[in-house]
């Protein structure tokens, strides 16, 4: 069940590439930091990307990259080790590398909605 879009900016942790049924998936885990020092935590997405975006971003991106993702945020529970568990998991719709921090946070704020945006609730 999809609960919403998101955009998350963060650095990818692990980065591998399959084929499925012909068509290439690359699946990314991102670390997405937040808080500061001591209070400073780590959130981890799983984000799968398909076809030729997929085929990009093996090829562009690497473990440590940053990344900024935008597609739907799909949470999956599971079975874990110490019981129910629920998974992180984004359809990316669009990616970007930025070459730095700095960019990453441009582009971020960039996606996000205006401030002023009508809510319909």
């Amino acid at each position: 069940m999809n609960i919403c879009s998101i955009v998350i900016s963060g650095t990818v942790k692990r980065i591998e590439a399959k084929n499925v049924g012909g068509t290439s998936l690359v699946k990314l885990g991102v670390r997405v930091r937040t808080g500061f020092g001591d209070k400073a935590q780590n959130t981890y997405f799983n984000v799968d990307i398909w076809g030729k975006a997929g085929e990009a971003a093996i090829s562009q991106l690497k473990d440590g990259s940053p990344v900024v993702i935008a597609g739907e945020f799909q949470p999956r529970e599971y079975e874990g080790k110490n019981g129910k568990a629920i998974s992180m998991d984004i359809r990316c719709s669009n990616w970007s590398k930025p070459r730095n921090f700095e960019e990453m946070n441009n582009q971020l704020n960039h996606a996000a909605p205006a401030q002023d945006a009508e809510i319909p609730f």
